[in-house]
């Protein structure tokens, strides 16, 4: 396992057990020692996966995601991949403003990703994805398999 791949592992261990406004708080705040960088300035849109929520959910036979990406307009604007042991989610929200004056900006518009851990090895032939009322549910069926390689999962719209 790579030092990215522990690190990443690491940071959702975290995540799970501290949540995430806290964790999102001592992120922001790393930035703030020595000449270190502000991390949520790492993105240039500012949709870390913070902005995304998600649930995980666990039945005996599956692995259950569902996360809130509302304003997505059509199956082509969410990729969903699984990555070793990794559900990602990535797309895009387009927002259709153009002729106002923006005073206040909280919801996610732009390039977005989300990173999921899995806890368990899937059957990635067993895949299925469905979007509906800004919600994504990914469904992925348990089993005893290899995690090491990439799938890509259409998304019902």
């Amino acid at each position: 396992m790579s030092n990215f791949d522990q690190l990443m592992r690491w940071s959702t261990q975290a995540r799970q057990v501290l949540g995430d406004d806290f964790w999102n708080d001592i992120m922001g705040n790393i930035g703030h020692l020595g000449n270190t960088p502000n991390l949520s300035s790492l993105h240039p849109t500012g949709n870390t996966s913070s902005n995304i929520r998600a649930d995980l959910y666990e039945t005996e036979k599956d692995i259950i995601a569902v996360i809130d990406i509302p304003g997505v307009e059509s199956a082509e604007s969410i990729d969903v991949d699984i990555e070793g042991e990794f559900l990602l989610v990535k797309g895009f929200i387009n927002r259709h403003y153009t002729n106002e004056q923006t005073l206040v900006t909280e919801r996610v518009s732009g390039s977005f990703e989300r990173r999921i851990q899995l806890p368990h090895p899937i059957r990635r032939d067993g895949v299925v994805a469905r979007y509906h009322n800004g919600v994504l549910e990914v469904r992925l069926p348990k089993t005893g398999g290899d995690r090491q390689k990439r799938q890509s999962v259409k998304v019902d719209f």
